[in-house]
């Protein structure tokens, strides 16, 4: 469809009367074009640089250099003496001919018309969102601490090509490019990968700017900093991290510090154990890139080139698992061969594939009820590797020796109890291999525990703590535990004989205290509460022991910080809980290895020395 001057006269009369207000019958224009040398002056934005053609939001296109008498501040015509040039642009964007693109002068995040005013109106009038310009900046000279702010924001993004970076303090865009330059270095040393500047730059823009500014703005941290940018707050928590590091003699890395920054913040304001770091499943993938770089950095460059190898080789990656290359050396040694690819090729083969291969033809022969499960599992190289792995090392510690066949051994042990246990579930199963690892790795936790413990009481154990009832009658609780709840009942009891603002508190910390999840922490808390009353041979005092402890640990500053970052990081790098009850006997265990008198040391001198080790 062409379209010709009657059409391009609708669309001015259309646009200039959406331009006037009515009253009284009169029409009356509504506001002006802003004045570009009137801005210029007031910044003293004489010196200029120019940009090249960019891409400009309409938006912000406020003003004109001359003809800003012609238009209103939307860019609407005031008068008919430009009526012909705005139709023939408007032909020109209708009918698709080729129009010269517009001038812009730039000061700060304003744009103004150097020519093409007809343009940006008819542009306007077809509600385009972008425009596409050649750019001029004008930067402001005073030395007030904004503009000075914003020309070390212009140098920096001219320089490196990094958007959204904002400040409210000068001279941190030369720590950026400090953090640029040591995350390059990184990446010589470590990785071998030499690029210029700007990859350089981008890419630590996306493996740790990015992933940091997320984990703040979702624990809302500009609330406690008023006046500052989001870019403040990665360099407080850079500091946080130099300081850290400084203090304890090694790098604490990027992970742990984060957390740590935003739970300190958060417990000076605020105390209570909720009130600390988010690990939601979005932040899940941001706190994996930090841990990603943390791992690598704390590598030498012969290992990391050895795991880069190895998951081109298998598909597989073993940053995690980094132990496995001396596995690959012992088998080196065995086989006499010195070249890392050909002995990790036949390791692979013999270790992995050729156990998928006789684990899916094993399950190929097993009732119908087994056999798509089996197909699930083997189609996953990385759940299934770390399986086998895993179980060997199960095996050795539950059998004392070593497994001939291992394949059927965990058919045997691990697969068959598991799929048993999901397929008698009153649900419907959709995510069988999620559900199938967890009950495993819920298995091999309890098991460091109690050798004793059996599948089925992991995967109930699993169901529970996952929030879940896959069954309606979850009746699993043995003697053992009932004794240990209706022990932990009676220390709960004994909270109404503590002072009505101290019962409050404790009543918040031991909220998960009879918990059945946490099976070796009540063993454990047993174990203390019999040897405490073995000492003073009261209730009432074992009880107050206890929970004097816990109201140490508590209102220290210190201690409810590293608490809170140590529960984070557990749920992070283990997928598994930390509650106040379980720090509490982590650091007496602690005091029994040190072989101290736990019954009468000062709980937060054992855990200044406990968090010295557990970090």
């Amino acid at each position: 469809m062409m379209y010709d001057i009657m059409d391009a006269k609708i669309a001015y009369d259309k646009f200039v009367k959406r331009g006037k207000g009515w009253m009284f019958g009169l029409g009356i224009n509504r506001g002006v074009l802003k004045k570009f040398e009137d801005r210029q002056r007031e910044l003293n934005a004489y010196n200029s640089v120019y940009l090249g053609v960019k891409n400009v939001e309409i938006e912000n296109v406020v003003g004109s250099v001359q003809k800003y008498m012609d238009f209103d501040k939307n860019f609407i015509p005031k008068n008919r003496i430009i009526e012909a040039r705005w139709c023939n642009i408007y032909l020109g964007y209708m009918n698709e001919k080729q129009i010269p693109i517009v001038q812009l002068y730039k000061v700060k995040d304003e744009y103004y018309v150097y020519d093409g005013n007809h343009r940006i109106s008819v542009a306007r009038f077809l509600n385009f969102k972008i425009i596409e310009a050649e750019v001029t900046e004008f930067l402001p000279s005073s030395q007030a601490k904004e503009d000075v702010i914003y020309r070390e924001k212009f140098n920096f993004e001219r320089e490196i090509e990094l958007q959204g970076i904002e400040f409210s303090e000068i001279y941190q865009y030369r720590r950026i490019k400090r953090e640029i330059d040591r995350y390059q270095r990184y990446l010589e040393e470590k990785i071998g990968v030499r690029e210029t500047y700007k990859e350089v730059a981008k890419q630590w823009h996306e493996e740790l700017y990015l992933p940091s500014i997320k984990i703040l703005s979702e624990n809302n941290m500009l609330e406690y900093f008023r006046d500052r940018t989001i870019s403040d707050l990665f360099l407080y928590f850079l500091d946080h991290k130099y300081y850290e590091s400084e203090k304890r003699g090694m790098d604490m890395g990027y992970t742990y510090s984060i957390i740590d920054f935003v739970n300190l913040v958060k417990t000076h304001e605020n105390k209570k154990l909720l009130n600390r770091i988010a690990v939601t499943g979005k932040s899940l993938k941001n706190f994996s890139k930090l841990r990603k770089l943390d791992r690598r950095q704390n590598m030498d460059a012969d290992t990391l080139k050895k795991l880069c190898q190895l998951r081109k080789l298998t598909g597989i990656d073993f940053e995690e698992k980094s132990e496995i290359l001396e596995e690959i050396a012992s088998y080196s040694s065995q086989l006499g061969i010195n070249d890392f690819l050909s002995v990790a090729e036949k390791w692979y083969i013999e270790s992995y594939l050729d156990k998928k291969e006789e684990l899916r033809k094993r399950g190929n022969r097993l009732p119908a009820r087994y056999r798509q499960l089996v197909e699930d599992l083997v189609g996953n190289d990385k759940v299934l590797f770390e399986q086998l792995t895993n179980y060997r090392e199960l095996f050795d510690k539950k059998y004392k020796k070593f497994s001939t066949d291992l394949v059927a051994n965990y058919i045997l042990d691990i697969y068959i109890p598991i799929v048993d246990f999901i397929l008698e579930s009153q649900v419907k199963i959709e995510k069988f291999l999620k559900i199938y690892v967890g009950i495993f790795e819920k298995y091999l936790y309890l098991f460091e525990y109690n050798m004793n413990m059996s599948i089925e009481k992991a995967a109930e154990i699993y169901f529970e703590q996952d929030g879940k009832k896959y069954r309606e009658n979850s009746n699993w609780i043995t003697t053992e535990l009932e004794e240990i709840l209706k022990k932990s009942q009676t220390i709960k009891k004994n909270l109404e004989n503590l002072p009505k603002e101290k019962r409050q508190l404790l009543n918040d910390i031991v909220s998960a205290y009879g918990n059945p999840a946490n099976y070796p922490t009540m063993v454990k808390i047993e174990e203390i509460y019999d040897e405490c009353l073995e000492e003073f041979s009261d209730h009432e005092e074992v009880n107050y022991k206890i929970f004097n402890d816990l109201l140490k640990l508590y209102e220290n500053d210190e201690a409810n910080v590293f608490y809170k970052t140590r529960a984070a990081l557990m749920e992070i790098v283990r997928k598994n809980k930390l509650n106040f009850l379980d720090f509490y006997v982590d650091i007496m265990e602690y005091a029994k290895y040190l072989k101290r008198d736990r019954f009468y040391v000062d709980i937060l001198d054992v855990f200044l020395e406990y968090k010295r080790v557990f970090v």
